[in-house]
């Protein structure tokens, strides 16, 4: 069967997000629904997109190796720093992400946690004023230095540092 990899880019045409659907036009809805119900940074983009009517769906590629080519695009997007909210490597379908070892969960929800948590400071970012933003800039920076340590600890040196150069990507985005 033929599967769609499509990206979610606004009237920019800066790729955010990379994904696969077998009916891309019912996942373009779902992906709008959806995201009012969460508090993830992709979800609050699509939001935020959705307020002008500016979110848009482009299909990249129809494939029958969906696995492969989703995990091409993903590593094409990070390659070419795209600001991808994407934070698994792709070519995982829902029930191969639950069968992973539970290092690996733990590691993907860390990360998980580690982009809400940057969200977080983020958006507290924005409403502050100028005489607390350094404190709260400082407050970030020691949690991700102790997640940075954490990772390192529980997922050993190399999680540590691909986590840190996604994060990297991040404040390279919000800079």
């Amino acid at each position: 069967m033929l599967t769609a990899i499509y990206a979610l880019h606004g009237t920019d045409k800066i790729i955010r997000y990379i994904g696969k659907s077998v009916n891309p036009k019912s996942r373009f809805n779902s992906h709008k629904s959806t995201a009012k119900l969460q508090k993830y940074n992709k979800d609050n983009w699509i939001n935020e997109l959705c307020k002008t009517d500016s979110l848009q769906m482009t299909v990249l590629e129809w494939t029958e190796n969906w696995q492969d080519a989703e995990k091409r695009w993903i590593e094409k997007g990070r390659t070419e720093n795209w600001p991808l909210f994407n934070i698994l490597d792709g070519g995982d379908d829902y029930a191969q992400l639950h069968t992973k070892t539970a290092s690996q969960n733990r590691k993907n929800s860390v990360f998980r946690k580690i982009i809400v948590e940057m969200n977080n400071i983020e958006r507290i970012g924005r409403n502050l004023v100028p005489e607390t933003v350094s404190k709260n800039i400082l407050d970030g920076i020691k949690k991700l230095r102790k997640t940075y340590a954490d990772i390192k600890r529980k997922a050993g040196l190399k999680a540590a540092e691909s986590w840190a150069v996604e994060m990297k990507k991040h404040f390279t985005v919000l800079s």
